[in-house]
């Protein structure tokens, strides 16, 4: 089977989860169109020589890149759309011949905008706002190209198998129209770290975002946990700091330190290789997630209509995490993953965790590992293909 990923916008790590499901295929041919800026991402990797890729020069646009490999794409049996989430129309038109898969990352923007418009009334974001309304709903007409890219794709698939049973249960796609679910990853051994006596490693993943995560209700919380630390402490944000909010929320950190507590941050966007560096030295993954959040102007909710990617981070590099009560998880992730339910629920958990008085999660971890092996889910995925392909 010859399957062509397209990955023209800015989701590296949802490659990266592909790429690692498929390393090590022996009858599927990959190829993988991408930007510039993705193949610089990924290029370190040991998957590298694996696929072949084709990478878009970057004065050259997304429509006239994908005309220009027409024929190459038709070469293959399935196209899978990993990303698209602006520049729409350059999409649409191509009538190429593989069955196609659009990946859907935000259910209400895509399937329910109407109702779940929230404009915010602050001087920046109405600005924004209105701005995008313009600039992006009216005059380039993005309403009516998504449900043309919908319509024109053969099915759309969504991030894990929560997300894609709200979008049907709430009947925003019809069952034959949907693909099984391609998670957005898949377990490895390389990133297990050996017990030690040095400082516990708490990570919280992804930009420091107001719309993401509350970082001032953790602050909170941590200024309150801090009197009762007895262990150091090394808390990394694995991400770049958004905006003001952000620089603020790592002044107030900064404050904090101590004796018993270091904090790590970064500038700029993180690279791959680097976050897996700082993963593989975590003792524990902490997600702060604010559920109901906003993509563009659309309310989305986390774990229903929209993935966090510290859930895909439970599975990728195989830790204990602490996620809000909310968030739903399977019954396999639930054995390795604590959920609070206030601030003080939050703290407790952190200073179990921080001197070792919760259970030892490796028996849960390593069965979460065997469920989400690359082999296994290859596998899945490759099944479900050849169903529309025959």
């Amino acid at each position: 089977m010859r399957i062509a990923v397209v990955e023209l916008e800015e989701h590296p790590e949802c490659l990266y989860s592909f790429c690692k499901i498929f390393t090590d295929t022996r009858e599927e041919v990959v190829t993988i169109y991408c930007n510039q800026k993705v193949f610089r991402e990924l290029k370190g990797e040991v998957f590298l020589s694996r696929f072949e890729w084709i990478v878009k020069p970057d004065e050259v646009s997304i429509h006239e890149f994908l005309q220009t490999q027409k024929d190459s794409i038709d070469s293959h049996d399935v196209l899978i759309f990993n990303t698209v989430q602006k520049n729409f129309l350059a999409y649409c038109g191509h009538e190429f011949k593989p069955k196609t898969i659009l990946r859907i990352h935000n259910v209400h923007t895509f399937f329910k905008r109407w109702g779940n418009m929230q404009l915010q009334f602050t001087p920046y974001f109405l600005w924004k706002d209105f701005s995008y309304i313009v600039r992006v709903l009216i005059l380039q007409r993005d309403w009516n190209r998504m449900d043309s890219l919908v319509k024109e794709v053969d099915y759309v698939t969504f991030p894990d198998e929560t997300i894609e049973g709200y979008a049907l249960d709430n009947q925003l796609v019809s069952r034959d129209k949907v693909f099984k679910s391609i998670p957005l990853g898949c377990s490895s051994n390389e990133y297990k770290k050996e017990e030690s006596t040095e400082a516990f490693h708490i990570t919280v993943s992804g930009a420091i975002d107001p719309r993401r995560r509350d970082y001032f209700f953790l602050a909170d919380v941590w200024e309150d946990l801090l009197k009762e630390l007895k262990r150091p402490v090394k808390l990394t944000f694995l991400g770049k700091p958004i905006s003001y909010y952000g620089q603020q929320v790592l002044q107030r950190f900064k404050a904090m330190e101590n004796d018993l507590f270091h904090l790590q941050a970064f500038e700029e966007r993180v690279p791959q290789s680097l976050f897996n560096e700082v993963m593989k030295e975590t003792d524990l993954m902490l997600a702060p997630i604010i559920l109901h959040t906003r993509y563009k102007i659309y309310k989305e909710r986390y774990g229903y209509t929209k993935i966090s990617g510290g859930a895909g981070d439970v599975v990728r590099y195989g830790k204990a995490a602490i996620f809000p009560s909310d968030y739903p998880f399977n019954e396999l992730l639930k054995q390795v993953v604590d959920r609070y339910d206030s601030a003080a629920h939050l703290k407790e958990l952190l200073l179990a965790h921080i001197h070792g008085e919760v259970k030892n999660r490796t028996t849960a971890i390593q069965c979460m590992q065997q469920a989400y092996t690359p082999e296994i889910l290859q596998s899945a995925i490759v099944e479900n293909l050849k169903k529309i392909i025959d």
